[in-house]
């Protein structure tokens, strides 16, 4: 079954993912952040993610909680 939960893992991995993407292949977006090697972009991006998840699941039961 999915769940609220499982739509927000999929966009924060996809952001992820698609930010890498962007880093490695887009020269402006790339020249910006010139002083991160990849794996340092990747550990931003993962905690970033991460953070975004748990605020997002926290925020999802506060308001299914409001809704019982």
């Amino acid at each position: 079954m999915n769940s609220a939960f499982d739509l927000i893992d999929y966009v924060a991995d996809a952001t992820v993912r698609n930010s890498l993407e962007l880093f490695a292949t887009d020269p402006e977006f790339r020249e910006i952040f010139d002083d991160f090697d990849t794996d340092r972009v990747k550990s931003i991006l993962e905690s970033a993610a991460a953070s975004a998840k748990y605020n997002a699941r926290r925020s999802t039961r506060r308001s299914d909680y409001a809704r019982a």
